[in-house]
């Protein structure tokens, strides 16, 4: 389980390499990976981005807004191209898979996420209670999440 991670790579020693089972695609893979280090109080990526004042439709289903990336973003972000941006973030299946505002969704349920709308045409046919793997890119940086989705709830 990806929740099992976190605290397997919290005991390892810095620049030491594990090896790791991971699967991609429907297929088993062997990885080597070196363990680094997280900076001294990290600050969130969101932080550094500037506000949006649109407002993003809210998916549901996974909890958060997006919104198509201008390109000034793409330069900021790192992005050449494709993906959406996180633009809202609600309590529910995003955030607590770690996903924040200014987050860039690359890759969706293996799909390449183009724009807003072919975010929401991967999302559409996916079943509450599936977990999803999410590619989003961060401080110019890849990283996969496991979201599973649940309709989220208006307060």
């Amino acid at each position: 389980r990806s929740s099992d991670l976190p605290p397997l790579v919290g005991q390892q020693a810095v620049d030491s390499k594990v090896v790791a089972h991971v699967i991609r695609n429907g297929k088993k893979l062997r990885l080597t990976i070196t363990i680094g280090a997280l900076k001294d109080n990290p600050e969130s990526f969101a932080d550094n981005q500037p506000k949006r004042e649109d407002k993003a439709k809210i998916f549901k289903k996974i909890g958060i807004g997006v919104t198509q990336i201008t390109s000034d973003e793409r330069i900021d972000l790192k992005v050449e191209h494709g993906g959406v941006l996180v633009s809202n973030l609600e309590n529910g299946p995003a955030s607590k898979a770690g996903i924040e505002v200014g987050d860039v969704i690359l890759k969706m349920a293996s799909s390449l996420v183009l724009g807003v709308e072919s975010f929401e045409s991967i999302l559409r046919p996916l079943k509450l209670d599936s977990i999803v793997p999410i590619l989003i890119q961060r401080g110019g940086s890849p990283l996969y999440v496991a979201v599973r989705l649940a309709a989220v709830e208006n307060p």
